[in-house]
């Protein structure tokens, strides 16, 4: 899309050049500047296509949830500009766009809980405030050809068996589901550890928790939270969860019994819809990966109605 920015970067000393003379300039540049972690990107380009340059900021707010100020100065045409807008909204790459003579702006979304890109919207502005616009954004495409699932995975055809149950599973899932405790699992409501079962199938019961964590910041991301009374326990399925880290985040966990006993399972997603499902056994010496089936979910693009937000 670079051919379509229409918008043009200030250097320090244009904007310093501008404030000289806008009183509402000098007040955002002072502050900006007297701020610990203040930052921000100046652009002159005619925000609400009045034919007139207008001054527009992106203000860095500092802080770990990634927050930024957008401000427009409408411009009049004789050197003055006007504070006239200002949103608050989460960081996000931006520009304005020419499109058939009028300028919008542009911004690529993302999914907060896993950083990954979702979509653009295209916002106006009119006599120099903003007026929303739309969210052009990536969605799964629902139906029977929606999904490609295959068994990517399987230790040996003994294990075929446990396929059926995971591409239903697979054909199911939506982004973001929990799934709750598995069929070889006890659940304890009220108590911490509020899993039991004999996950590593020594003939005794473990005793653990499940749980998400959530992001709170701009840095990280939503995934699988395990805590177990007995720290042994603890490492062997954080093991398990770190082999298959580097292909996806982990979401969920649970343990269903089997005819080879109980099997951990675990659920990653890769990006925004994708996702595998690995069963592990853990025996009182070692583990095995039995079985792993991927999901390749179909995208589309849908348009949203972009509210303005105060």
């Amino acid at each position: 899309m670079l051919p379509l920015v229409s918008d043009r970067e200030l250097d320090f000393a244009e904007v310093k050049e501008l404030a000289e003379d806008n009183p509402a300039i000098r007040n955002e540049m002072q502050r900006i500047a007297a701020t610990y972690d203040g930052s921000g990107v100046w652009l002159m380009v005619d925000a609400d296509n009045d034919g007139i340059e207008d001054v527009y900021l992106c203000e860095f707010l500092g802080g770990t949830l990634g927050s930024v100020y957008y401000h427009l100065f409408k411009g009049y045409g004789n050197g003055s500009y006007e504070l006239t807008d200002k949103l608050e909204e989460l960081k996000e790459e931006f520009a304005f766009l020419e499109w058939e003579g009028r300028n919008y702006l542009a911004r690529t979304t993302w999914d907060f809980t896993k950083k990954v890109y979702n979509g653009v919207s295209l916002g106006c502005y009119e006599e120099g405030v903003f007026q929303g616009g739309v969210w052009l954004s990536i969605t799964p495409k629902e139906g029977k050809d929606g999904r490609e699932i295959k068994t990517s995975y399987l230790k040996d055809e003994e294990y075929r068996d446990l396929e059926k149950g995971l591409i239903k599973l697979a054909n199911a899932y939506q982004s973001e589901d929990r799934i709750g405790p598995g069929t070889a699992e006890s659940e304890d409501e009220g108590q911490k550890y509020d899993r039991s079962c004999d996950i590593d199938n020594d003939g005794n019961k473990e005793r653990y928790q499940v749980s998400l964590w959530q992001t709170t910041n701009y840095y990280t991301v939503d995934h699988v939270s395990f805590h177990a009374m007995e720290e042994e326990i603890n490492d062997r399925v954080w093991e398990l969860i770190n082999e298959e880290e580097n292909n996806g985040i982990p979401k969920n966990l649970w343990v269903d019994e089997s005819r080879y006993g109980n099997v951990i399972y675990l659920l990653f997603e890769d990006g925004l819809y994708d996702f595998h499902i690995c069963g592990w056994l853990l025996s009182e010496t070692g583990k095995e990966k039995l079985i792993q089936v991927t999901c390749r979910v179909q995208r589309e693009v849908t348009e949203e109605v972009m509210a303005v937000r105060r």
